[in-house]
């Protein structure tokens, strides 16, 4: 059977080089994750985002830690339970979804939708961020945060993180939250809440008013200028809105923000109001990252 496969591919290959093509061996990449125990199903289901990390990243690192993984990047530690969080990590690792590089050294970034901290942790690796205010309003999620900051303490020093989340006003809410998909939690209704899963749970949440938080945070830099990150699962219309009617937009210099659900497009329109110059990445109609830079 060998010899006659062998025979098979001599003839394929002359054919294909008397019409110009040639006949390579493609390897069949085989990935075992028997090391990771009760764990290796968080790489199983993720694989594509973690082959797509390590095809950018040749010195990544993958340890079992606690409840699921540890993935070291560029020598910075992220705490993964769930195949969601390492395409989040495929996000600002490989797409570069928040790589900025600028001069200036005293940005400072409010992340709005921090979730277990990988974007925190990312923007106080920049040269040019000076501090980060996180929000993320799911406890169980923050407490993922803090385990990741520290984890990394010469970065989780520049990094506040608040246990709340931001919106157009002061209120309670209550989200269904799942453990395999945090940084799903939101106001967006996701697959899994219309699923029968045993991991869906129902978590009140507080929010508070975007205007008297970043008040209060710029009022500490008045000198400095700042970067707002928004990804918090349909919110985005609200806190916009609320930041364009009270004329706040124009104090940040960069926008970056991820929508959901509806077009973008009264999105764009307060912040050209406000004088910004947009870049919009689509995914899709109804889903995508806006970029807005001050004119």
């Amino acid at each position: 059977m060998f010899f006659n496969m062998f025979k098979i591919n001599i003839l394929l290959s002359k054919l294909l080089k008397n019409t110009g093509y040639k006949l390579i061996r493609v390897e069949n990449e085989q990935f075992s994750f028997k090391e990771f125990g009760n764990s290796s199903h968080i790489l199983q289901n993720g694989l594509y985002f973690y082959k797509s990390l390590l095809k950018k990243h040749k010195s990544l690192k993958v340890e079992n830690y606690k409840k699921g993984l540890l993935f070291i990047i560029n020598n910075v530690k992220h705490y993964v339970t769930s195949s969601e969080e390492i395409y989040i990590l495929n996000e600002i690792y490989t797409d570069d979804c928040y790589m900025l590089i600028g001069k200036e050294k005293n940005y400072n970034v409010i992340d709005i939708g921090m979730n277990v901290g990988f974007s925190a942790l990312f923007f106080s690796q920049l040269s040019s961020v000076k501090k980060v205010y996180g929000f993320e309003p799911v406890t169980k999620t923050y407490f993922q945060a803090l385990e990741n900051f520290s984890l990394n303490p010469e970065f989780a020093q520049n990094i506040k993180p608040f246990n709340f989340g931001i919106g157009n006003e002061d209120r309670k809410e209550q989200f269904v939250y799942n453990d395999n998909f945090k940084g799903s939690v939101g106001l967006v209704e996701v697959n899994f809440k219309n699923q029968n899963d045993k991991n869906n749970e129902i978590v009140e949440v507080f929010i508070k008013d975007v205007n008297n938080v970043i008040l209060e945070i710029l009022s500490q830099h008045p000198l400095e200028k700042f970067i707002l990150k928004i990804d918090c699962e349909g919110a985005e219309f609200e806190i916009i809105e609320s930041l364009s009617l009270n004329r706040n937009l124009n104090k940040f210099e960069i926008i970056i923000l991820e929508w959901h659900i509806n077009k973008p497009d009264t999105l764009i329109s307060w912040l050209l109001d406000a004088n910004f110059v947009i870049h919009r990445n689509l995914k899709k109609e109804t889903l995508g990252l806006l970029y807005a830079f001050k004119n």
